[in-house]
């Protein structure tokens, strides 16, 4: 089922969050909730969950050519990080070179 809803996804929504005592990971797309809810239960974290979604729903952004930018606060160290995976890439690099 998770496939099937896939293809028929539009990219104008948030993902929001609940992190109860049960974990519920809230979407208004059920393709997300299904995707970080899944991770939740076999044990991921919030970001886990995130990234899981994301990949899913934006899989355009989560590979090669794909930018990822993450801001991260981690609770129990009250420290703030922050990922840029932005880069250029040489116009001469192809699929064959990241295989």
């Amino acid at each position: 089922m998770l496939e099937e809803n896939i293809k028929n996804m539009t990219h104008d929504e948030n993902i929001k969050f609940n992190n109860d005592l049960n974990l519920n990971f809230k979407s208004h797309r059920s393709v997300q909730h299904q995707a970080g809810s899944e991770i939740l239960r076999r044990g991921g974290i919030v970001a886990d969950a995130t990234v899981a979604a994301h990949n899913v729903t934006e899989a355009c952004s989560y590979g090669i050519g794909g930018d990822c930018f993450v801001l991260y606060y981690n609770n129990q160290t009250k420290r703030i990080s922050f990922l840029n995976g932005s880069n250029r890439n040489p116009k001469s690099f192809t699929l064959d070179i990241f295989r």
